[in-house]
Parts: structure tokens; C-alpha cells; sequence
């Protein structure tokens, strides 16, 4: 084998991980770029559903009212039609759609959190005949 140019002891003293990252080509080593986080501003119904519920159901708890809220949610919106379409609904309704509407539940969500709500009131407080 022929020489190339070099000594075995000249070899020995390059470190790899110098050359890679590049301090032997320029006066700068590179510099590794940190991951920026990626910020979700979008909010996600999959991953606050239980949270908005729990707060809303919380609320309905606070209210002076309260009682007025379970038998409402207990006997639910004309089988026509639905939480969504009520027509002339009771005014109790009125400010649980507007907390509905302020946890951003719209269109099928909506829907989806008044029989939610539903579900759990008739849990804790429907009595079996």
C-alpha cells in the first residue's frame, strides 16, 4: 500500500466528529437548529369535550336555578324537534345554549353537548318510577 500523503499520526489526530460538523471546513461549527414547538392554536373538540362539560354542568350546579335546569334537561325538547331546532324553547335553555355556544360547540357538537348534558342529569338526578 502506498502512502497518501499523510501519517498514520496525522490521521489519528483528525476527530471525525469535528470534520462532520464542520469546524475543519469553516470558522463557525455548525449549529444543530432547535425544533421550534408547534403551537395547536386550533381548539380540538376530541381532547376538551369532558372538560366543557364538566364546567357547564358545574355551572348548572351554581345556578340559583338549578332545578329548573334538571327538569328541563330531564324532559329534553319535543321529540320533532330536537335541541337544535326548538322552537320557543324555555328560557333556561336559552342560557345553557348560550354556554353551549361560548365552549365552541356549533352545528353537530352542539347537539352532541346538550345530549351530553342531558345524559348526565338523568344520571344523578332521574328517579325510576
Amino acid at each position: 500500500m502506498g502512502n497518501c500523503g499523510s501519517s498514520r499520526q496525522e490521521k489519528e489526530d483528525i476527530n471525525v466528529e469535528q470534520i462532520f460538523c464542520g469546524s475543519y471546513f469553516s470558522r463557525k461549527p455548525f449549529k444543530k437548529k432547535k425544533k421550534k414547538k408547534k403551537k395547536n392554536k386550533r381548539r380540538t373538540m376530541e381532547l376538551n369535550t369532558e372538560k366543557d362539560l364538566e364546567q357547564i354542568l358545574s355551572r348548572i350546579e351554581n345556578h340559583p336555578e338549578k332545578n329548573e335546569f334538571i327538569e328541563l334537561y330531564i324532559k329534553g325538547p319535543p321529540d320533532d324537534e330536537g335541541f337544535m331546532w326548538w322552537n320557543n324553547p324555555p328560557e333556561f335553555f336559552k342560557i345553557v345554549r348560550q354556554w353551549v355556544l361560548e365552549a365552541g360547540y356549533d352545528s353537530s357538537g352542539y347537539s352532541m353537548m346538550h345530549r351530553m348534558i342531558q345524559t348526565k342529569i338523568k344520571e344523578k338526578y332521574e328517579h325510576p318510577d
